[in-house]
């Protein structure tokens, strides 16, 4: 049952990068489907990656860090 529920969520995830990889107009679909379906992140860039990677100082803490740092 749990493999048959992984391999269905596996092919949707699949068809939904299909369909991104469409829109966003890559030449070689299939590889980028399978990028996506694989990540879930299209790339590493500040607006998808971790904002603490590319945020400095006081921004880069979270909230739950800035009001223990109030305290």
């Amino acid at each position: 049952m749990a493999k048959d529920y992984n391999r269905k969520q596996s092919e949707k995830s699949l068809e939904k990068g299909r369909r991104i990889a469409k829109i966003q107009g890559f030449k070689d679909v299939e590889k980028r489907a399978h990028k996506l379906r694989d990540t879930k992140v299209p790339c590493s860039c500040s607006m998808c990656g971790n904002p603490r990677k590319f945020l400095k100082g006081e921004e880069k803490l979270t909230i739950q860090e800035r009001k223990s740092n109030e305290n």
